[in-house]
């Protein structure tokens, strides 16, 4: 299970987390439970009623590059 201490917030994420109402150790569950998809070196994450964009930095490290309420426009959860 990730930790919320392995998580590092871009600027970008951390005000987006916030206004959403998005807590740190949700985005830590949604890392370790959530679907995931690689895309271009990154992961995309969708758990509950949000989504993380994030890069593995190394075996228990994570990058969280976005954070947002809702799937991505146009996804088709198959």
């Amino acid at each position: 299970m990730t930790k919320e201490e392995n998580l590092t917030f871009s600027q970008h994420a951390w005000y987006e987390m916030h206004d959403d109402g998005i807590s740190a150790t949700e985005i830590a569950e949604a890392i370790s439970r959530g679907t995931k998809i690689r895309q271009n070196g990154h992961y995309i994450t969708m758990y509950k009623y949000f989504t993380v964009v994030y890069k593995q930095l190394s075996d228990a490290r994570y990058k969280i590059i976005t954070v947002y309420a809702g799937y991505p426009k146009k996804w088709k959860n198959e």
